[in-house]
This record gives C-alpha cells, sequence and structure tokens, in this order.
C-alpha cells in the first residue's frame, strides 16, 4: 500500500509538471508595444544576447525594439533603438533582419524611393546613435520597395523586391567603403530573365549553394548558385517546375531540416502543399526530384 501510494503521489507530481509546462506561454510585451493597434506584424531575431524585434505598422513607421527578458512579464526593460521609419515616417514601414560581421542589418520596405539596408553596432541610446544606411535607396531604383537579407559564403545578400517594371534584383557586398557600402553589385540578371519574378521569400543555403524562392502568377520558380562567374552569376539554375506542375502554387518558402531541403507553397484552389528536394554533393549521385509530402486543403 505504501509503494503504491508513493507511485501515486509521484504520478501526481510528473503530471502536475506537465500540466504546467503545456500552459506556460506567457505574453512578454503590452499589447502594441503601447497600445498602438497599427503595430500589427513582428519579426524576431537574436543579436548580442538580446531579443530584437522588428515591426510593421500598418499606416505608420517601422519599429525595432529589444529586451534582455528583465521584469514582468511583461518585461519591463523593452526599449526601441531606432527613430520611427529610421526617419523617414511611414515610408519605411516593414523590415527584416540579419547579423553580418558582429553588426545588425535591417532592410526596410519604402514604395516611394525604394527599400533602405541600415546597420548598427547597437551603440548609444536609446535610440542608437551608430544607425546608417549602407545603401543607395532602392539601390538606384524606386521599383525596388523592398528586400529579403541573407548571408552567404561571407557576403551580405539582398533580395530586391520589384513588383513593377523588372523583376526581382540579387545584390551582394562585403561591407566595403562608405556608407553607402562601394561594393554593391547585382549577381543575377533582373527577374531571372523573367519579369513576372517579383517577390522572393527567404533565401536558405543548402549543399554550399544559395537557394531562392520566387513568387510568379505562373507558378513560382526556385533557383540556385554556388557563385560561380559574373557578376551577374553565369551558374544560377531554375531546380523545380513553376508552381511544382501547378500554377496555383504561385509562392514559395525555404527551409532546410535535417540536410533536406523544404518548401511550403500557398495555394488557394486546393490547398498549400509541403514538399522536399534531396541533392547529393557527390557527381556520382543525381539529385532526387521534388517530393510532395504534404498537402492540405482549404
Amino acid at each position: 500500500m505504501v509503494k503504491r501510494a508513493l507511485l501515486l503521489t509521484l504520478f501526481i507530481i510528473f503530471a502536475s509538471f506537465n500540466f504546467v509546462y503545456a500552459q506556460s506561454w506567457t505574453q512578454v510585451n503590452t499589447d502594441g508595444f503601447g497600445g498602438d493597434v497599427r503595430n500589427e506584424e513582428a519579426r524576431l531575431i537574436v543579436y548580442k544576447n538580446m531579443l530584437y524585434v522588428s515591426i510593421d505598422n500598418w499606416g505608420g513607421a517601422n519599429q525595432i525594439w529589444r529586451t534582455s527578458a528583465v521584469g514582468g512579464p511583461p518585461f519591463t526593460d523593452w526599449e526601441q533603438v531606432n527613430t520611427d521609419g529610421f526617419g523617414d515616417g511611414k515610408n519605411n514601414s516593414e523590415a527584416n533582419f540579419a547579423v553580418y560581421n558582429n553588426f545588425l542589418y535591417v532592410t526596410v520596405y519604402n514604395e516611394v524611393t525604394g527599400c533602405e539596408v541600415w546597420r548598427t553596432a547597437g551603440v548609444g541610446g536609446p535610440p542608437f546613435t551608430d544607425w546608417e544606411q549602407v545603401n543607395t535607396d532602392g539601390f538606384g531604383d524606386g521599383n525596388n520597395t523592398g528586400g529579403i537579407i541573407g548571408v552567404y559564403n561571407n557576403f551580405l545578400y539582398v533580395v530586391a523586391n520589384n513588383n513593377e517594371v523588372t523583376g526581382c534584383e540579387v545584390w551582394r557586398t562585403a561591407g566595403v567603403g562608405g556608407p553607402p557600402f562601394s561594393d554593391w553589385e547585382q549577381v543575377n540578371t533582373d527577374g531571372f530573365g523573367d519579369t513576372g519574378n517579383k517577390w522572393v521569400k527567404n533565401p536558405v543555403v543548402y549543399n554550399n549553394c544559395l537557394y531562392i524562392a520566387v513568387e510568379n502568377s505562373a507558378g513560382a520558380e526556385i533557383w540556385r548558385t554556388a557563385g560561380v562567374g559574373g557578376p551577374p552569376f553565369t551558374d544560377w539554375k531554375q531546380v523545380n517546375t513553376n508552381g511544382f506542375g501547378d500554377i496555383n502554387n504561385y509562392v514559395a518558402s525555404l527551409a532546410v531540416y535535417n540536410k533536406v531541403l523544404y518548401s511550403a507553397t500557398s495555394n488557394e484552389v486546393t490547398g498549400c502543399e509541403v514538399w522536399e528536394y534531396r541533392e547529393y554533393p557527390t557527381p556520382a549521385f543525381k539529385a532526387m526530384p521534388w517530393v510532395p509530402l504534404l498537402l492540405l486543403d482549404d
């Protein structure tokens, strides 16, 4: 009887711990960082052991906040580390993060003068006093309204969305000169030769190549490069059929998991799809084709 009672007690304690763990989500900011209902979308990154949040303000300007998780909840040390929209009001709205050479980089959406790329080492403030723009607006083209940012082979890459005229552009820098940096160079042809390739999702690195997913009304395209030749690079190659054979798969995002490349598509007709792609680095093996893993109806 004593053993049974002990086992029952341990079971109740264990179950209680599981219950607490399962219900442990806690909000750690105030709604909209101060009640601004227009602060709708947010993106996260960790930089110098602090959590950073980039906020898209609908109809307003981008804001960047950080915390070291002190106090609360909500945390009491939240602080905004940029001026709203980097001084350009509501024109600078959406933003994406990357860390490169110990700097925090931010790409900012601007549909008036073109996307902007800013960086900081977290000096002064808040707001930080060392923010500096490291590109010319829109890389010289106001139609390059937004950008996705990433790091590949010791270069910082920005894939600029061009939703009106020429198609997406891929730019890179080693952070030389300036600001703005003097070594920016475009490493693809506009839109990969198709003006319909306008919007891009997150670039990823897989088997030492850079992969980029591009939105296209004729079906999403996925392109890769090992950075050979050029610029523009001469080894760009599309590695899927448009939309994986379905033009309704017009948007795709990418991720690498367990040495396999995955793509998730948006499909408003039959539902979203998840595809996998395996490629072996040795010439003795051929790349396996994309294989559908998950099909979800609306």
